[in-house]
């Protein structure tokens, strides 16, 4: 599989591309290399933490949500793998943890699925 493409799976071998999985890709990406900024005594201002990012779905069909809580079990996390992009525009494949997302709290229930779901990830480290 190409390296820009948006891929998620349990292990790094054959990972699955999320379009073809889904039927979409991700509209947007949060991307954040320290998720912790701290400011010291003298002004200067430093990152610490593991990255994290959000996959930003502006809508997902019942099926394609249910795929992606498959993932879950029936738990609230869960230790994966994904290919992203960052803001640099360039892709990279870590180990991570998917939280649940808060369906519906987060997200619109529409005919046929929900809009602007959210897939968070924290964690993240270079595979």
């Amino acid at each position: 599989m190409a390296d820009y493409e948006y891929r998620i799976d349990t292990s790094t071998e054959d990972m699955n591309n999320v379009e073809t999985l889904l039927g979409i890709a991700p509209a947007g990406v949060r991307f954040r290399y320290h998720p912790v900024i701290q400011q010291s005594g003298i002004g200067v201002s430093g990152g610490s933490g593991f990255p994290q990012c959000e996959w930003v779905f502006d809508y997902l069909s019942w099926a394609s949500l249910g795929v992606m809580l498959a993932f879950f079990g029936g738990d609230e996390s869960v230790n994966l793998y994904i290919n992203t992009r960052r803001p640099d525009d360039t892709y990279q494949v870590y180990s991570a943890i998917m939280h649940r997302p808060s369906v519906p709290g987060e997200a619109t229930q529409i005919i046929g699925g929900w809009r602007d779901v959210t897939f968070r990830f924290t964690h993240l480290e270079v595979v």
